[in-house]
């Protein structure tokens, strides 16, 4: 009797997703989220070896870029994998002229390698509502492609609220921010 063993190969692709958390760890994190407090959090993994890890904030009104902070740049000598997580903080608060303030902490962390990076902002004070939210499902790193992670859209009037289940749609139709005053998106890229 000869047996033949079939395996079946998994489609390894580098990606970067939220992380998965545990019920009690989900309701320490909404704890912490309370009040004028966003936590994000991602794995990340490469199957392919790249170079350069970036992450900035870029800051839209009416769909025109005026703002683009790097918080963060990764750059190796030789290619390597690049397997760690991502930690966003991000704290609001008005100041005395009624301004929204933002805090935005960037934490990077992976195998060999740690990095921190904190940057500010400020929306007007003529914003009423407000729709937001980050990737919830696994993204693909691909050499060079922008990757967007989160997004945060305000508005003077009432919000539209719909779901963004591929929040990659604003890289190639950044038209569909033009009504927002002001727009906030986290992006990162991998390169080789």
């Amino acid at each position: 009797m000869v047996v033949f063993l079939v395996g079946c190969s998994v489609d390894e692709r580098s990606e970067i997703r939220p992380v998965e958390l545990t019920n009690e760890q989900q309701e320490l994190v909404d704890l912490l989220s309370l009040g004028h407090q966003e936590i994000l959090l991602f794995d990340f993994e490469t199957v392919e070896a790249y170079k350069d890890i970036e992450l900035w904030l870029e800051i839209y009104e009416y769909g025109t870029l005026v703002e683009r902070c790097l918080v963060m740049g990764i750059s190796e000598p030789m290619t390597m994998l690049f397997n760690g997580q991502l930690a966003v903080t991000i704290n609001r608060n008005w100041n005395y002229e009624q301004e929204l303030n933002y805090n935005w902490e960037f934490m990077l962390k992976g195998d060999g390698f740690g990095a921190s990076s904190i940057t500010q902002t400020t929306a007007g004070s003529d914003v009423l509502g407000r729709a937001f939210g980050s990737i919830r499902k696994p993204v693909e790193i691909q050499d060079g492609k922008e990757i967007i992670l989160y997004i945060s859209r305000y508005s003077r009037g009432g919000m539209r609220v719909f779901d963004d289940q591929n929040l990659q749609i604003y890289i190639e139709q950044l038209e569909l921010i033009k009504e927002y005053p002001y727009v906030y998106i986290i992006k990162a890229r991998f390169s080789m």
